[in-house]
Order: C-alpha cells, then sequence, then structure tokens
C-alpha cells in the first residue's frame, strides 16, 4: 500500500476550529488510486469512510468515533491548463482560484474566492458563498465518485443543482475528485508565452505550500495576504487588471476589520433566512448575543454569525452556542436558522 495512514491523531490539526478528537485512522491521499486504497482499507476493517477539506466548514466531535475513518482531500492540489479548460483537484485551495483564472485566460470574476481558506471540492460541495456571489455557475464539470458502486462519474455544472449554499453532492454518496472550469473567448489578448512556465510553477509551488497552513487561519493569512501573495506571485499577480486589484482588497479590508483570522473559527455558521429577511448575524446582534461566551467558545463580538475558539473550547461549547441561538431566534422570529457549517457528532 502506497497510502500512509496516520493513527490516533487529533482532528484538531485539521480543522480552522483548532477543535476535534483523537481520531482512530486517518488518511491524506495525494492521488486518486489512494482515495480507492483509502477505501479498500475501509472495507476491510468495517470503518466508515468520511470525506472533508482543509477542514474550513466543519465541527469534529471532541470524542471521535472508532468506526470513522477520516480522508482529507487537501493534499489533491494538483492542476492543468490546456487551451479549452482548467482542471482542478479537489484539494486545490479556493483563495489561490482568482489568480490563477485571471492568469490563464479563464473567468476573471472569481475574485469573490479570495481570503476564503478551504478546497475547491469542499467550496463546491457547500456551492460557497461571498457576498451575492456563487461558486456553482462558474463550474462547468464535475467529476465525482459514486461511493455506492466506486464507479467514476461526470455530471455538468448546470446539472447539479446549485442553490444558495447547497449543491446535488450534499444529498448524494459521492466524493468530488474533480472540478472542471472552461475558459472565456480570448477577448483579451494577454497571454503571454514568456511567462506561462514561470507563472505555472509559481502557482503549483503556492498550492503545496498551502497544504499544511490552511487549517491554520493565521498562517493561512500569511500565505495569501495581498502583500504576501503579491511576493510569491510576482508578475503573475501584475497580470491582474486594475478593478480585480480593487476588488480583492476591498474584500481583504473587510476580512481584517472583522478579525477573520485572529481566532480559529469556521466562518459563518448558519445560512440566512432569505425568506425572514435579515441575515442571521443581524438577528444574534439584535438579540444582545454578539460576544456571549460559553467556556472558551464565544459568539464573535464584532459578527453575530460567526463563533471564535478563544482559546480551548471543545465542540460541545460550540455546539452550545449553536443550540442557544436557535432557540432564541425561533422564540423572538419564528424560525430555526440551519448551520451551513458540518456538525460531527
Amino acid at each position: 500500500m502506497n497510502l500512509k495512514i496516520y493513527e490516533k491523531i487529533l482532528l484538531s490539526n485539521f480543522s480552522t476550529f483548532k477543535i476535534g478528537g483523537l481520531a482512530r485512522f486517518l488518511a491524506l491521499p495525494t492521488n486518486f488510486e489512494q482515495i480507492f486504497e483509502a477505501l479498500d482499507f475501509c472495507k476491510k476493517r468495517g470503518l466508515k469512510p468520511l470525506f472533508f477539506g482543509s477542514g474550513a466548514n466543519i465541527l469534529f466531535p471532541d470524542k471521535v468515533d472508532d468506526s470513522n475513518f477520516f480522508i482529507s482531500m487537501r493534499n489533491l492540489v494538483e492542476f492543468e491548463t490546456d487551451d479549452e479548460k482548467i482542471s482542478l483537484c479537489a484539494g486545490f485551495p479556493i483563495s489561490l482560484l482568482p489568480f490563477l483564472s485571471y492568469s490563464f485566460l479563464l473567468k476573471d470574476d472569481l475574485f469573490f474566492l479570495y481570503l476564503l481558506p478551504g478546497t475547491i471540492g469542499a467550496a463546491t460541495y457547500i456551492n460557497v458563498r461571498y457576498d451575492n456571489f456563487d461558486l456553482g455557475p462558474f463550474l462547468s464539470k464535475i467529476i465525482y465518485l459514486d461511493l455506492e458502486n466506486l464507479e467514476i462519474h461526470q455530471i455538468n455544472g448546470k446539472d447539479a443543482d446549485f442553490k444558495y449554499k447547497s449543491s446535488i453532492f450534499q444529498r448524494k454518496n459521492w466524493v468530488i475528485l474533480k472540478v472542471i472550469i472552461e475558459k472565456d473567448s480570448f477577448a483579451k489578448d494577454v497571454f503571454i508565452k514568456d511567462l506561462f512556465p514561470k507563472n505555472l510553477r509559481e502557482y503549483k509551488n503556492l498550492a503545496f505550500k498551502t497544504i499544511k497552513n490552511e487549517s491554520d487561519l493565521k498562517n493561512f493569512y500569511k500565505i495569501y495576504g495581498l502583500k504576501y501573495i503579491k511576493k510569491t506571485l510576482k508578475k503573475g499577480f501584475n497580470l491582474l487588471n486594475e478593478k480585480t486589484i480593487i476588488q480583492i482588497k476591498n474584500i481583504e479590508d473587510y476580512r481584517i476589520s472583522k478579525n477573520h483570522f485572529i481566532y480559529p473559527s469556521c466562518g459563518s455558521v448558519f445560512k440566512n433566512n432569505y425568506q425572514f429577511g435579515t441575515a442571521t448575524g443581524a438577528l444574534v446582534d439584535k438579540l444582545g448575543l454578539k460576544g456571549f461566551k460559553h467556556n472558551d467558545a464565544q459568539i464573535a463580538p464584532y459578527h453575530g454569525n460567526i463563533i471564535i475558539n478563544t482559546g480551548k473550547a471543545k465542540a460541545s461549547d460550540v455546539f452550545y452556542l449553536i443550540q442557544l441561538i436557535q432557540e432564541k431566534i425561533y422564540k423572538n422570529f419564528g424560525f430555526v436558522p440551519e448551520p451551513e457549517i458540518v456538525i460531527l457528532r
């Protein structure tokens, strides 16, 4: 077996929440063959495979069921380009995609993914959203593994039922392996051949560098903050147009102002209820719950829809706050907010 299997490893090391108990088994496959090796290991041991990305949208339990085998896709960061498309393996970091897409004549309007920790596979699974922009409409094809029959299939993006923070993948026993984004028409004549080989290496190096840092928000920012990534990508960064630079600078300013990289968290905890018409974070603010603390878990003083780990918070502490918010919103506004983070219990 080429796949290395880790035993008795803390899941908190694989979570931007820095929360999670001791997993009996965990694997970090680097290619599709190793995914099948992991599944074969599960079958022989009678284990349940649980796939995840970089742990940016998941709350791991304090006490982990030994029958679960955790498989992180974060090491699958390879990508390919040709004259028609770009293919991204499931672990490719989404915060790098705005730069990659513009440099190689792909979509130039993926700026909204900047400074979002996470992998393209997980982002596709949840149809990641920032402001009023969703990832789903930009995806041409998704290649996935059907865990029911272990067959690899392809689905067109338009058939993946992308809606507000949801997709067909949340209802199926499928694992996203690769995402394909087709290029725009070549209206922009900025394909500079002498930049291409060097740029490609820079992107690959940055993608691999992300692997060990994406589950730590402070380290993540030290890779993707503008002053850092500008030095890393060099000429590739300079290919960006002024509009795109302004857009990503505005995102950075907003996230810094909201302290997104100070404390461990998983970003927004709840989906917004658009039928009700007010954002969940604003409702939490109206209820006076911002800053409320339970042990080392706290509803962020600066954002009502973010729960932060101020020290040694446990999953049970975060879940306490989740239930508190749900109960208070139901009592005062008549509905139970739906979590957007994945909660494993």
